[in-house]
Order: C-alpha cells, then sequence, then structure tokens
C-alpha cells in the first residue's frame, strides 16, 4: 500500500469570518494612499483597479522587521475591508501573529513587503499566524509571506525532522473566488500556502519554498474544487512540492497546474523510519487532476504520482500533458489503493530517471495496479535512460501488480524508448508481482535501435498485444 500523506489538521472549517466590529469612520480612516492601479486578475475585466488604498503604515505599522505590527495590520485590514478596500504594505518586514485578513492585500512588488510570524511555535499553534477564512473575491498581490521556521539541523535524521518551530505562512479556508497573484510563501512549518475547503481559487505567478517537518509540502490543497495553478514555482521542501489531496467527505476534484516546476524535495522522512516520500507533484485521492507543461527535477523519490484512495468520490482520474520529469528516480508513479480505481492519461511526457533509492525503484512509467478497474494509458511520451544508470532493475515502464490476479489494463503507443544498450537481463518493459492484465504495446521504438525487450517476472503472466513494433522476450 502506497504511504497516505497524513496532515496536520487544520480546525479551519470551525471558524466564522472575523466580525468588523467598527466601519472605516469609527476609525477615524480614509484612503491615505493613492498608489498606480492594478489590473484584476487574469479572466476578469482588465480596467484599472480604482478600489481605495490603506497603508498599514497609516495604523502605525513600523515595517522594521522586529516590532510587531498585529494591531496595526488588522487595524488597516478592518478600515480597508469597511470601504471596499485594499490594504497596501510598503516596503518592509511586518511581524504579526493571528491575523485573519477580511480584505484584499497587496505590496509595491519585488518581494520588498515582508509579512513575517512573530513567533515560532510548533504543532497546531503554527495555523494561528495568518488565515483567510471564508472570503469571497479577494486578492493577494506582491507580497512575502514568512513563517519563520527555524534553522534546518546540522545533520538530519528521525528526531531534527520534528523538531522545527515556525508557523504557516498563509493558509486560505472556506473560500472563494479568491486571488494569489506573484507573491512568495517562504520559510514555513508545513506548508507555505495551504488550501482547504475551498472553491474557484486561482495562484499564479508565485513561489513557495523552504517547507520543513515531515508533512511538508511546497502547496497543500484538500477538499476543495476548481482550484488553478499557473507559473508557479516549489522549491526546497521535506516532502512533496504541490500536493493535491482529500482527507474529508467534501472531496477534492478539479485542480489544475500549467507551466508550474517543482524540484529540490529532499530529507523526506522515510529515509528517517517514517513513511513520507519525495516527488514533485502528487495527487491523491482527487478526481479530475490536470497536469500541463509541468517539470519536476531532482527530488528524491518520484516526478509525479497520480493515486487513488478511500476518500476519492469515484475513480481517481488525471490527466498529464507535456510534462517533464527529469533526476527523480521514478519519474511518472500510477497508483491505486483503498478499494478505489485509478485512471490516468500521459501524453507527450518525458522521463528521465534518476538511481533509485529508499524504496523508489528507478523507472521512467510506474504502475502499481491494485485492481482490476485500473487503467492507465500513455502516448507520444518519451523514457530516457543515461548510461550513468548501471542498476539493471532500471527499466522503461515497470508493471507490478500489488493484489492477487489483477488484470488492469495499460496502453502504450507511439512512445520513444532511448538509452544506451541495457546490462545483461536489463529490460525495457516489465511485468511484476501478480500482474494478469494486457499490456498493448503500438508504435513503440527503441534508441539505440534494436528489438524492444519485453519481460514478465514470475507469477506475472501478462497478455502482450503487440502492433507496429519489433518486439523480443515474449
Amino acid at each position: 500500500m502506497p504511504p497516505t500523506p497524513h496532515h496536520p489538521t487544520t480546525p479551519s472549517s470551525t471558524l466564522g469570518r472575523r466580525t468588523i466590529l467598527a466601519g472605516a469612520a469609527a476609525l477615524g480612516v480614509t484612503a491615505a494612499w493613492s498608489g498606480a492601479a492594478v489590473a484584476h486578475a487574469a479572466g476578469q475585466d482588465a480596467s484599472p483597479d480604482t478600489r481605495p488604498r490603506i497603508a498599514v503604515t497609516d495604523h502605525g505599522a513600523t515595517g522594521d522587521g522586529a516590532t510587531d505590527d498585529s494591531v496595526a495590520i488588522l487595524a488597516a485590514d478592518a478600515a480597508a475591508a469597511a470601504v471596499g478596500g485594499v490594504v497596501h504594505f510598503p516596503s518592509g518586514t511586518y511581524r504579526g501573529w493571528g491575523l485573519l485578513p477580511t480584505a484584499s492585500w497587496e505590496g509595491p512588488g519585488q518581494g520588498t513587503a515582508v509579512i513575517q510570524s512573530a513567533r515560532q511555535v510548533h504543532g497546531v499553534d503554527t495555523s494561528n499566524f495568518l488565515r483567510v477564512v471564508g472570503a469571497t473575491g479577494l486578492t493577494y498581490d506582491r507580497l512575502t509571506f514568512d513563517g519563520w521556521v527555524t534553522e534546518d539541523p546540522v545533520q538530519w535524521s528521525a528526531g531534527t525532522m520534528h523538531g522545527f518551530d515556525g508557523a504557516v505562512p498563509f493558509i486560505l479556508s472556506g473560500a472563494s473566488g479568491v486571488r494569489l497573484r506573484h507573491c512568495t510563501f517562504r520559510n514555513a512549518y508545513g506548508s507555505p500556502l495551504r488550501i482547504e475547503y475551498s472553491h474557484d481559487v486561482s495562484v499564479e505567478d508565485c513561489t513557495m519554498r523552504r517547507a520543513r517537518n515531515p508533512w511538508a509540502d511546497g502547496t497543500y490543497v484538500t477538499a476543495s474544487t476548481n482550484i488553478r495553478y499557473r507559473r508557479c514555482h516549489a522549491r526546497d521542501y521535506t516532502r512533496i512540492g504541490f500536493v493535491a489531496e482529500n482527507q474529508s467527505a467534501e472531496g477534492t476534484h478539479d485542480v489544475s497546474y500549467e507551466d508550474c516546476t517543482a524540484s529540490g524535495g529532499h530529507d523526506s522522512s522515510i529515509l528517517y523510519g517514517g513513511t513520507e516520500y519525495n516527488a514533485g507533484f502528487w495527487s491523491e485521492n482527487s478526481v479530475g487532476s490536470r497536469y500541463e507543461r509541468c517539470t519536476s527535477s531532482d527530488n528524491t523519490h518520484f516526478g509525479f504520482i497520480i493515486a487513488s484512495g478511500p476518500y476519492t468520490r469515484g475513480a481517481a482520474t488525471a490527466v498529464v500533458s507535456n510534462a517533464v520529469s527529469t533526476g527523480n528516480p521514478a519519474a511518472f508513479k500510477v497508483s491505486s489503493w483503498g478499494n478505489v480505481p485509478v485512471a490516468a492519461t500521459l501524453v507527450n511526457c518525458t522521463a528521465r530517471a534518476g538511481n533509485g533509492v529508499a524504496k523508489a525503484p528507478s523507472a521512467g512509467f510506474l504502475f502499481t495496479p491494485r485492481y482490476n478497474a485500473d487503467r492507465v494509458t500513455i502516448s507520444r511520451s518519451s523514457s530516457h535512460i543515461p548510461p550513468t544508470l548501471s542498476d539493471p532493475d532500471t527499466t522503461h515502464i515497470r508493471v507490478e501488480a500489488l493484489l492477487p490476479a489483477v488484470t488492469a489494463a495499460v496502453a502504450v503507443s507511439d512512445c520513444h524508448l532511448i538509452g544506451a544498450r541495457r546490462p545483461a537481463g536489463a529490460d525495457d518493459v516489465r511485468a511484476l508481482g501478480t500482474y494478469q492484465g494486457t499490456i498493448t504495446l503500438d508504435r513503440v521504438k527503441v534508441t539505440p535501435r534494436r528489438p524492444l525487450q519485453v519481460a514478465a517476472v514470475d507469477p506475472a503472466t501478462p497478455s502482450w498485444v503487440v502492433s507496429n513494433t519489433d518486439v523480443a522476450g515474449i
């Protein structure tokens, strides 16, 4: 059974929106800052944004990186919410805690306005730095959110994995129509950006980096629908770059990623006796996940993972197109568990496997079905095995059943398998475990030119359907 991601539960679904007790007039607030107008979110009217700007410095915020500016930030937010305005943060570092925004926020750009946690805490308290709860139609633009997590250990271990203190930089909960643009989320206890119980959220041109603890992802989505990432980047995390999953009845579906990159997953807990792996992109318990022109590189274990699970509403489905995985031992993995089938389509994908470590066998495309209804289709894709990969177990395509007599289907068409001549006993396509399904190979070629080497490792007894392909080993 593949590992189930275990995340610290954020009790967001029980919280209502913060009540504004005083309007702008009562607070003596005016739209004191009138910066240049900014464009609306992509897909909306691009006319100038004429909402009033409320500067946090006009409410006493210092931005000096030392003072706790929480009271001033909350006052500016209340004033902006009262007049339908935007909170503006001039360049500086604003320390805060217990921030519950109810208005849109923006900075001057270039990452020069930083909102940083004023506390380094542990466990459930880490979710109390900044939470946007129940918001509708808000935007957060050109800001850096910093969870002030403690420094890395000199040497990683099972103990140090749990030894971090800090905060989650940004939690979006129970929200709809929210836009996050040109923001950086960094130095997190857990995920720098967490989205839960939300709908219709757009994350554009954002960076998530330095996520710490055994469940630390660049960005994490759960129990949410219609979440869109565009041109976003996850870096330096101790679990996964981009995660979409579901651990509740609400369901997660229609999460999409376009032109996103994930790199540098390291020191996952499985290396120190835990259960969590590194990966660039991971969809689990989700329906309708989509990846377009995304790249995963230099993670300890996996590039892309599509998995079902017991909380999936129907079959877990995903389409991965024009994606690249490089330097990850298993480039693309499709897996099922929890009595729920998985169906994945991979089109125009490029796999460049790396050397396998810690239970992640090297493979361009890895399929681990548990149920007869599982399906994976790979078309117009390529797998590259460089000469530096000396492990004879490295395969371009590996199908390994994990329950008895699994008849799941694999279809491979118009694919190109590239690599130097393999070591003795190495295969290009290999079936293992108790797999008894059908593997269809159509127009599959190998470079350097030679017959495609296929093999079934006892007790696997697959059926091979081959056309327009030179095959050996059947």
